[in-house]
């Protein structure tokens, strides 16, 4: 089956993830195994809110699905701010970790993989302080998936070359595992589509005035007017 699961945690007041309950296409709450994640309003893809975890001793948290997956895409939004410790995203069957994206401390990109041997492959690199929205598109029957990403606002990379999951079996759960640290780590908009809405318009104040950005990655001009203490800058 395709993927069907949503989790963008808008619904939730900000508190603790653990039993919360919102979102589609799950079974049940979100469980906590180990540690701390919660609802936080600090850095996100999508207005309000994302998943935070800052504390030493990291967090694990799990949800099952209503439905296995087998074959498919999905989409999920992430943010190391610098000098934060690992976070790794994983899709699982039961206990056994089957495919999953980590990125690292160091400020690798890897993913899980079977042959020739079961480790994790480094596919990439990522930078601190700046939101990441990641694909997978999965096909468990072929015995395969690949991963690409982007900045949020930017395009896509190319996808990675092919690799074999850990099992064959479908998937029937997702976890959350963050390492022990506390520098911020977030995670957002778990979802079948992309969950990016495009470059990042914004209207801000300062001592009271406006200062208006229009902003355009991947090589587009950034444009921006502001008025400042009564003067105008345009850039």
């Amino acid at each position: 089956m395709a993927w069907v699961a949503e989790e963008n945690f808008d619904s939730y007041s900000t508190g603790d993830l653990d039993t919360k309950n919102g979102g589609s296409g799950w079974s049940a709450a979100w469980v906590a195994t180990s540690g701390t994640m919660t609802v936080s309003t600090g850095e996100f893809l999508n207005s309000p809110n994302s998943v935070l975890t800052s504390n030493a001793g990291g967090g694990y948290y799990t949800r099952v699905l209503t439905s296995t997956f087998s074959t498919g895409v999905l989409y999920f939004a992430a943010y190391m701010a610098a000098g934060a410790a690992g976070f790794v995203f994983n899709l699982r069957d039961g206990g056994l970790s089957t495919m999953g994206i980590t990125l690292t401390a160091g400020g690798d990109i890897q993913i899980l993989r079977r042959t020739p041997s079961i480790s994790w492959l480094t596919v990439g690199t990522y930078s601190d302080d700046t939101m990441y929205i990641f694909e997978m598109d999965i096909d468990i029957t072929s015995d395969q998936y690949r991963i690409r990403w982007k900045e949020e606002g930017g395009s896509y990379g190319s996808y990675t070359s092919y690799v074999t999951p850990r099992t064959t079996n479908a998937i029937d759960r997702v976890t959350l595992n963050a390492n022990s640290g506390a520098t911020a780590k977030y995670f957002d908009a778990l979802s079948a589509s992309d969950p990016d809405s495009g470059p990042t318009t914004s209207i801000k104040s300062l001592n009271g005035l406006s200062i208006a950005s229009v902003k355009s990655r991947n090589g587009l001009a950034i444009a921006s007017i502001k008025s400042v203490n009564g003067i105008s800058n345009v850039s």
